[in-house]
């Protein structure tokens, strides 16, 4: 009859692990843990860019033999909730090219659909404007850029100010014969570009 040895194995031999492996494995995992959870929230922060869409409803303007003021009323789509434009006066500002120009007042209602009407009052040199294309028609080309500040809200990171700059390109203005008066050519809304641009300074 044969026997089988059985080998019992020495329990000094028994491969435990060391205790520092034990909190250098979980270590490694709570870090890349991290990291995939801050690349998420990276990517969350990319997604919802700063957008936001400005029509010029109307225009109208007063003028003077020096200067003309000029009213000029938006309606503003309301960005993502990343993203919050402050209309406050100090922080926006006007260029009329080819006219220099200086804000006067600003104001702004939220409706309750998401969007807000804005109007912008701001004072421009008084332009020489002669008949258009040799008609009797006194009109005028205006190119019209906005700048606001806008703060985009982040998870991963601190929140980026930042100028949001509103384009209006090459809209037409009719003047009363006298030129004492102006209001926009037509009844269709001026769609502009917008675009956000970060700031290396913060706003206080």
């Amino acid at each position: 009859m044969d026997y089988q040895t059985l080998e019992i194995e020495d329990p000094n031999d028994v491969n435990i692990p060391d205790a520092e492996n034990c909190f250098v494995e979980p270590g490694w995992a709570a870090l890349f843990t991290l990291l995939a959870v801050y690349a998420i929230l990276f990517s969350i922060d990319n997604l919802f860019s700063c957008k936001a869409n400005f029509s010029i409803q109307s225009i109208s303007v007063s003028a003077s033999s020096s200067e003309s003021v000029w009213i000029v009323y938006f309606i503003v789509k309301k960005p993502s909730f990343m993203c919050s434009i402050s209309y406050e006066r100090e922080y926006v500002s006007a260029n009329l090219s080819p006219l220099k120009s200086a804000i006067v007042n600003v104001s702004h209602y939220q409706r309750s659909n998401g969007f807000t009407d804005f109007s912008v009052v701001f004072a421009a040199e008084t332009e020489d404007i002669g008949p258009a294309n040799g008609s009797n028609v006194i009109s005028g080309v205006y190119n019209l850029n906005i700048t606001l500040l806008m703060k985009h809200k982040q998870i991963a990171a601190n929140n980026k100010p930042g100028h949001f700059n509103v384009q209006c390109r090459n809209f037409t203005l009719v003047f009363s014969s006298d030129m004492k008066s102006g209001v926009m050519l037509g009844d269709k809304k001026i769609e502009c570009h917008s675009s956000f641009l970060n700031l290396k300074e913060p706003f206080p």
